[in-house]
């Protein structure tokens, strides 16, 4: 069944995938590293491909507009410092590549919650017709969804919060076996975004003209981190099972986008050199903007990471993957 019912609910706030906030602890605790591997795969050069699903992409000027945004920062953010500083944070992920994305016009009736299963069936399609690339271990498929949709993850969870547990999200990122262009079995990995209004949430950290299209690329930067480093469910994450966007609430302007911070492995808030802290839930009004913008701040206590600027120009210039500082 691709389509559930669909109650009308309030958009809530809500992190992009759990409600989970972490307690507050001493500073002399997060030098213990709780961001861990668990044995399995990362992505080190992700390969992103974006899908538009939804007619309206095609048949609405405004939201034909936002594609070509949306393309811009998908092309952006994966050749970025936003990718190299995981590799610098010691995650062992880099800068990727990216491929023109594609319209899938499917109508879409909105009264209804859009499925997982409906979603992995548009990729299978969009894959099988040759509309996407073919599928490899390093290929994400980044789906946007038009506005007004609610999604229903494969969870049970819905972005709108009205079903599940979750209280609502603004994306997810999962995999499936599904088939290559040629019918070969292979894992398809992708992220789903959600469109923002009309019961899914907005960033509350974004005003005016970023409102939309910064959510979303907020939201789109979190789940490609995040599928990057952690794209089979054994990979980087925390002990409550937390992924290196998950903690993070914060965001940034890099190359004139809208992108979530991310944790190091004490999880500390981190944007990379050259980034602009948009929200400032922590650190109180004023804007900080320290020489290198890579500075980690301990996103609980508002304070300075003691003997852990984790990303800076220094090792930007020597590469990623480098230890930490």
């Amino acid at each position: 069944m691709w389509f559930s019912k669909r109650l009308p609910v309030a958009a809530p706030h809500s992190p992009r995938r759990r409600p989970y906030r972490p307690a507050v602890g001493s500073l002399e605790a997060r030098l213990v590293p709780t961001m861990t591997f668990h044995g399995g795969s990362v992505i080190p050069h992700v390969k992103v491909q974006a899908l538009y699903l939804g007619s309206d992409w095609s048949s609405s000027a405004r939201l034909y507009q936002q594609t070509g945004q949306l393309e811009g920062f998908c092309q952006y953010v994966v050749h970025s410092r936003y990718m190299t500083m995981l590799g610098s944070m010691g995650y062992g992920v880099g800068r990727g590549s990216w491929s023109q994305g594609a319209i899938d016009p499917l109508v879409i009736d909105k009264g209804y919650y859009l499925e997982d299963s409906a979603i992995q069936g548009r990729i299978q399609d969009a894959i099988s017709a040759g509309d996407l690339r073919s599928p490899d271990a390093s290929r994400l498929y980044v789906v946007f969804v038009e506005g007004g949709v609610s999604l229903i993850d494969g969870a049970g969870d819905s972005s709108d919060g009205a079903q599940g547990d979750s209280g609502g999200y603004f994306g997810y990122h999962n995999q499936f076996d599904g088939g290559d262009a040629y019918g070969r079995g292979v894992a398809i990995h992708y992220a789903v975004v959600t469109y923002p209004g009309a019961g899914n949430p907005y960033d509350r950290h974004l005003h005016g003209a970023q409102r939309v299209v910064g959510t979303m690329t907020s939201t789109a930067s979190h789940e490609i981190a995040e599928a990057a480093t952690d794209p089979d469910g054994d990979g980087w994450f925390d002990a409550r099972g937390n992924e290196v966007g998950d903690v993070a609430d914060d965001d940034a302007l890099l190359g004139g986008y809208v992108v979530q911070a991310l944790v190091n492995k004490r999880e500390r808030e981190c944007v990379p050199p050259g980034a602009r802290w948009l929200s400032h839930e922590y650190f109180g009004a004023a804007p900080y903007d320290s020489p290198f913008s890579g500075d980690a701040r301990d996103h609980r206590h508002g304070q300075p990471a003691p003997f852990d600027h984790t990303v800076s120009d220094a090792v930007f210039a020597a590469g990623p993957g480098l230890a930490m500082k």
